[in-house]
């Protein structure tokens, strides 16, 4: 299995520096700007979409409220579809992860 670091940054932390910087120092390759591109081959996307859902997070109530949404109310009442968007989140979740679990291959 291949080598892989994970770096997690917070805007303004100098993740973009970082990352690069790491990647060189144990010699393995630096792929973050290659992901979202993968992703969108793997959806068969444009880029311009997958680089819209890349490291975006709905808000917590959003994405609460989507599952409680899903759920089944009692007294016959139907339950209310989910917010826009919130399928295609998972969507894009999804294949980032498959490229990601591909790359650690």
């Amino acid at each position: 299995m291949a080598k892989v670091v994970t770096i997690s940054a917070s805007f303004g932390a100098g993740g973009s520096l970082v990352g690069p910087a790491v990647a060189e120092r144990l010699d393995i390759p630096f792929v973050d700007r290659a992901i979202p591109a993968a992703v969108a081959d793997s959806l068969a996307v444009p880029l311009d979409r997958a680089l819209a859902h890349d490291q975006v997070l709905p808000p917590a109530i959003v994405r609460v409220l989507s599952k409680m949404a899903s759920a089944v109310i009692p007294l016959g009442v139907a339950p209310m579809s989910p917010p826009e968007g919130t399928d295609q989140e998972d969507v894009f979740r999804s294949g980032t992860e498959r490229v990601l679990r591909d790359v650690a291959d």
